[in-house]
């Protein structure tokens, strides 16, 4: 339902218990507000129940950072979801990519990571499942001192 208005990929189901539903836009990355507008807006959910997952350039590879709200911070993607949400109160989880000092940073995200820093991302998925699953059930201190760890 809704997959076409939304311009995106999206799946309900129970994940270790908890309802959860994901939404994978399939805009371009800056234009990534109205999809996400359409699923809360079609079943109407509550800002509340939206955690936007991003990269970002500014946490070196493996490292996450879990915010109730805050600034683009000069992600783009970020950027037109707040825009289009019009506020920038609404959770998101941000996944270290690191930078690529010295050469284009849009080729940088664009590109696939290099070996060791894909292996550190992967060796850390358990660790950002249970932060996820943990931010759902329990809010932001319990889940900023797991990642903390």
């Amino acid at each position: 339902m809704g997959l076409r208005r939304a311009k995106g990929l999206w799946s309900f189901g129970v994940w270790k218990g908890l309802n959860i539903a994901l939404l994978k836009p399939t805009t371009f990355m800056n234009k990534s507000g109205g999809p996400i507008y359409q699923i809360l807006k079609n079943e109407s959910l509550p800002l509340e129940a939206l955690l936007v997952v991003a990269d970002d350039i500014h946490l070196e590879p493996g490292k996450a950072r879990i915010r109730a709200q805050g600034s683009h911070g000069g992600h783009n993607g970020l950027s037109h979801i707040s825009d289009t949400l019009r506020t920038t109160n609404y959770p998101r989880f941000r996944l270290g990519v690191g930078s690529d000092k010295g050469n284009n940073l849009v080729d940088h995200v664009l590109s696939p990571l290099d070996a060791p820093d894909e292996a550190r991302i992967q060796s850390r998925f358990d660790h950002f499942g249970d932060a996820l699953l943990c931010w759902a059930k329990e809010g932001f201190p319990s889940c900023q001192d797991l990642l903390a760890r």
